[in-house]
């Protein structure tokens, strides 16, 4: 039995109604309040217009969150995708299946965990674990390495991002892989193409959706990323892994310029759109061209 248009209505009107309140409201209202000087320091609310965004454009505090974020996301996202890629071939290309489930397992393990408690496992890592074992091993100069010094927390902080996403786009790699048609694979042996070969000209080529959705994925992961930075390093020493994320925390809820804070917000919210856009866009293209 078909739905009237006003039934049908009727009944998505609840959700609708919630996704009103809860996401696009506070979307156009957060952009409102960038556009205002609201924090606890004024009695009354101004409008200011595009000041915010002009003032932290200017701010070098701004300028370096902004940079350490583009360093942190590219890293991170050409790590995390290289390396479950090649875990992702080398289990496709393996026929040992107790070793290719241990293997997934393991890989997605650190997945089931949330960012927060990854931040203290690492930082305790950091501190703790490496300079115990490396005094063990008698590498007594591999001890003295300071993991969340000014000039390796940044990077320290990629290795515990990438560990822990690395095994949920491993599994969507074994999964577009797995969906390869297995005749397009055996027109290409007969045709004399290698292991190699059937990779590169057939399997990869393929799985293109795996590559956006996976690229995507791990970029706004990354630009948004707080709770795991803050709980391992609170976007210290200084401001050395201060991301955007952890900039609006702070100038929000502990500079009380909510009105600064949100307009980097949309900053940050305009930025991961746009490169979004731009992987989903170049990579469709390209998959079509082939």
């Amino acid at each position: 039995m078909l739905i009237s248009a006003r039934k049908s209505f009727l009944f998505t009107f609840p959700g609708l109604f919630l996704y009103g309140i809860f996401v696009l409201f506070p979307i156009f209202f957060g952009f409102y309040l960038s556009l205002t000087d609201i924090s606890s320091f004024v009695e009354k609310l101004h409008f200011v217009g595009l000041q915010n965004y002009i003032t932290i454009f200017g701010e070098e505090r701004f300028l370096n969150s902004l940079r350490v974020t583009v360093i942190y996301v590219l890293i991170s996202s050409v790590l995390i995708n290289s390396v479950a890629l090649i875990i992702a071939i080398s289990i496709d290309a393996s026929s040992n299946r107790l070793v290719n489930g241990i293997t997934r397992v393991l890989v997605y393990l650190p997945a089931i965990l949330t960012p927060i408690i990854i931040g203290f496992i690492w930082y305790y890592i950091y501190k703790l674990g490496f300079p115990a074992i490396f005094k063990l091993l008698g590498l007594t100069s591999l001890a003295s390495i300071r993991f969340l010094s000014p000039s390796m927390a940044l990077f320290s902080a990629i290795i515990a991002t990438s560990w822990m996403n690395i095994g949920v786009a491993m599994l969507i790699y074994s999964a577009a892989l797995l969906g390869v048609d297995a005749n397009l694979l055996a027109a290409a042996s007969i045709d004399g193409a290698g292991s190699w070969r059937r990779l590169v000209a057939v399997k990869l080529p393929l799985i293109t959706h795996a590559f956006i959705i996976n690229f995507v994925h791990t970029l706004v992961f990354a630009f948004k990323q707080f709770d795991q930075i803050f709980s391992m390093t609170k976007g210290g020493p200084g401001t050395v892994t201060e991301t955007l994320s952890i900039y609006i925390y702070k100038v929000a809820f502990k500079n009380s310029q909510v009105g600064r804070a949100s307009a980097a917000a949309y900053v940050l919210f305009f930025i991961v759109m746009l490169v979004s856009l731009v992987i989903i866009v170049s990579l469709n293209k390209r998959a079509v061209e082939r």
